[in-house]
């Protein structure tokens, strides 16, 4: 379980994470701000690894990260990011 939490939960969360970096970034070049945003989504991957190892409950931290991609799918279709018509 904490395997597939760390792999999965933690890749969706990291790419959400570098969409969201690349939009907040000041930079006018939006191709840099891609690669900055997709470049820091390791560390927020590495992040998330680390917390899903280092946590008691393995059914709490997968219930987590699913809340906080929840969070972040909301917080994307927000600023229009996903789900365009």
């Amino acid at each position: 379980m904490r395997v597939f939490t760390a792999l999965v939960a933690g890749f969706v969360f990291a790419n959400q994470s570098a969409s969201l970096i690349a939009y907040y970034l000041p930079s006018a070049n939006t191709v840099d701000n891609i690669v900055a945003g997709k470049m820091l989504s390791f560390i927020v991957w590495a992040l998330v690894v680390i917390y899903v190892f280092a946590a008691k409950s393995a059914k709490q931290t997968f219930v987590l990260l699913l809340l906080v991609c929840a969070v972040a799918l909301a917080w994307m279709s927000h600023l229009e990011l996903v789900f365009k018509s």
